[in-house]
């Protein structure tokens, strides 16, 4: 699905007929938030949250609706049921069925459960409290969508602003900003300040005099250290025998048992084909086209 804004920034360089163009098999899906004060007619505009998506018109070929991920039109509501709506295109053109648990209403009454019935173009099909969907051709929802426009609120000047409203900037009114001053008057006016006189300089004082150098007294000679005595005579040499012993044969360590092995994983579970899931939901629509008085598409 893609939001509206996107559609409509593709819609202001695209005609009407050219849109069609492009969907040729194809039929608009819009979807809203509902809101409980908010019309959902031929004059209301878009929502700014909505959402658009396209359905081929395909005969026979029916198209879930709802929360889960399996659904052709995935919806992110939490008051969505897993399947909401089964809708699909024949002969006489799109029919719904209701699926879900809150409830759906076409055009404000209430549809019986598991009945098909006619879809016509551009009414509200209101799913519980959660969201409203619309059905457009092409052509129609261009025309809508040029026409209405998106809905956003009025955004005005700020408060005690001036000027045209359409201006890219605003000026401030003058109370906010203090009145604009005048000339200076001439007591106001600055006056020049008087040179300072100049100030008498000290004369520098003269150095004082340098007191004689002390004479300097000779040295007293130096004690000469008395000649180291001689070393003792060393004693006589001996040898030792020492034997060092082997060392001892090292026995190798024992090798540790080895750990055991995990059990190995049992097998998954296969994965559940596309009609089950355990979820109750009856995602292959084995709808009979003739009768089959549960209400199938006729």
């Amino acid at each position: 699905m893609r939001p509206v804004s996107e559609i409509l920034l593709l819609l202001r360089t695209t005609t009407a007929q050219s849109f069609a163009e492009r969907h040729p098999n194809q039929d608009v899906v819009l979807l809203e938030p509902y809101e409980k004060d908010r019309a959902y007619d031929a004059g209301a505009p878009l929502h700014s949250q909505g959402q658009v998506t396209f359905l081929t018109r395909t005969p026979g070929v029916p198209i879930p609706v709802g929360r889960d991920a399996r659904s052709v039109v995935l919806l992110d509501h939490p008051a969505v049921s897993r399947l909401h709506l089964v809708v699909a295109y024949t002969e006489e053109g799109w029919k719904v069925m209701d699926r879900s648990s809150n409830g759906s209403w076409l055009d404000e009454v209430r549809m019986t459960k598991e009945q098909a019935v006619p879809l016509p173009y551009e009414k509200p099909l209101r799913m519980g409290r959660a969201m409203v969907l619309r059905l457009f051709t092409p052509g129609a929802f261009h025309a809508y969508a040029r026409g209405v426009g998106p809905g956003r609120p009025d955004v005005g000047p700020p408060q005690g602003s001036l000027g045209d409203p359409q201006a890219d900037t605003w000026r401030f009114p003058q109370a906010a900003v203090g009145t604009t001053p005048g000339p200076p008057s001439a007591a106001q006016r600055p006056q020049p300040v008087p040179p300072a006189p100049p100030r008498a300089v000290p004369p520098s004082p003269r150095p004082a005099p340098r007191a004689p150098a002390p004479a300097q007294r000779p040295a007293p000679p130096r004690p000469v250290a008395p000649p180291a005595p001689a070393p003792p005579p060393s004693a006589p040499g001996f040898e030792v025998d020492i034997e060092f012993a082997a060392p001892a044969a090292q026995v190798p360590a024992s090798p540790k048992p080895a750990a055991p092995r995990p059990p190995a994983p049992p097998p998954s579970a296969p994965a559940p084909g596309p009609g089950g899931g355990g979820d109750g939901l009856d995602f292959d629509f084995d709808f009979d086209f003739e009768s089959d008085n549960r209400g199938g598409f006729a």
